[in-house]
């Protein structure tokens, strides 16, 4: 159960400046954890040096700040519905780790934090938390204990002014504002890893196959016959590549990115990629710790170092690019076929965006949708903790 409380370090505060309050004491109001599936409302932040570590915000954001301080990690992760807080690692803290000696902070899943041992080495926990309603809404001080002193930072924080602790008892309760939290998105288990419903694994095979390279999935069953489907042909393959800083396609383990080179026709090899191999691409990844190594199929498949465009879909239409040149870069023989009002294929005759422009999809080397595509969306469901105990092979039939 989670425990509401006031912050400890600004618990009663002295109110001289705000319009039609006295000089009284005012107590913040408690607050909670934030939800692990998400929330909107006001919000704040408590530092514990002890908080060393956490499970990284997924998706972790694209863009983030570079030295910065502790402010403006706030301000970054209070714009983000699901980011939880942060491991703040000063400069010094950055320095003694033999790195750059610039700040940095890793961003957090909610409720994942982990304790440690701070050292000189260690970063700080800052956790975001939740408040049911807000009186007065403000920016206060606060120093958080670490390894080097005292770290002063400010953070934003919602009060209640002259309520039960001055003999006038100005004022008259306010409503708070009803929030809405969402409800957290539902997960299954598998040898002990967590995997979210319609976004690792999907309810119909049709979903799964959409997301997987090569149109196959394999199916998964629960404990109670309820069956489950993930991308790839195994469980072993089923990491699908993904895209950063324009790298593409990058897997997370060298055994997927070798069976991608053999799905393509290649000779089942695959590369490292990263600040520290060989090729020292990229000179830094953008998703923390920024030195990490991927792996990349060494043939079989077209390979973007920095160039990657994402594609997107519309009204069913899938790949589509913006750029021509963008569709061209990602087509296996170079060219690219328009789409839309006035387009070379001339279909569809109008886009539901009310827009009247011309898109562009890759000619060959991928699946393509002419109004078919499928978009994965987050599926609801009534099981919020399922084991999964068998998988089978359910290859899917597509056409290049």
């Amino acid at each position: 159960m989670l425990r509401r409380r006031c912050l400890p370090s600004a618990c009663a505060v002295l109110l001289c400046g705000l319009p039609g309050a006295r000089a009284n004491i005012a107590l913040e109001l408690p607050s909670d954890e934030w939800p692990i599936g998400g929330a909107s409302g006001d919000d704040t932040y408590s530092g514990e040096a002890s908080l060393t570590t956490c499970v990284a915000l997924d998706p972790y954001p694209a863009a983030v700040p570079w030295d910065p301080t502790a402010e403006e990690a706030i301000a970054l992760c209070s714009g983000l519905p699901g980011c939880g807080g942060f491991v703040y690692t000063t400069a010094a803290a950055s320095a003694a780790e033999g790195g750059s000696g610039l700040a940095y902070a890793e961003y957090c899943s909610p409720q994942s934090f982990v304790t440690g041992t701070a050292s000189s080495t260690t970063g700080i926990g800052f956790v975001r938390r939740l408040y049911d309603s807000c009186d007065v809404r403000l920016t206060l001080p606060m120093s958080v204990s670490n390894w080097y002193g005292a770290l002063a930072v400010r953070r934003p924080a919602c009060l209640r002014p002259n309520r039960g602790l001055t003999p006038a008892r100005q004022g008259s309760p306010r409503r708070g504002a009803v929030r809405h939290r969402a409800q957290p998105s539902p997960r299954v288990q598998l040898g002990g890893v967590s995997y979210e419903v319609g976004k690792d694994v999907f309810r119909s095979e049709e979903l799964a196959g959409n997301l997987s390279a090569d149109g196959a999935s394999h199916m998964m069953a629960t404990v109670g016959g309820v069956q489950y489907h993930m991308p790839g042909q195994s469980h072993a393959v089923s990491a699908q590549p993904f895209a950063l800083d324009g790298y593409f396609p990058l897997y997370e383990t060298v055994e997927a990115a070798q069976w991608a080179s053999t799905r393509g026709g290649g000779n089942g090899l695959a590369f490292e990629i990263g600040p520290t191999t060989a090729s020292a691409q990229p000179a830094k990844w953008t998703r923390l710790p920024g030195t990490q190594v991927y792996y990349m199929p060494l043939d079989g498949a077209k390979l973007f170092l920095g160039s990657y465009v994402e594609p997107f879909a519309l009204d069913g239409y899938f790949p589509l690019y913006k750029d021509r040149g963008a569709a061209e870069n990602a087509s296996a023989d170079g060219s690219a076929s328009s789409h839309g009002p006035g387009s070379e294929t001339g279909h569809p005759t109008w886009w539901t965006t009310g827009k009247s422009e011309v898109l562009y999809m890759p000619s060959s080397g991928h699946t393509k949708y002419y109004g078919t595509y499928v978009p994965v969306v987050q599926e609801p469901e009534t099981l919020y903790s399922t084991r999964l105990v068998s998988t089978a092979v359910r290859p899917l039939t597509t056409e290049l």
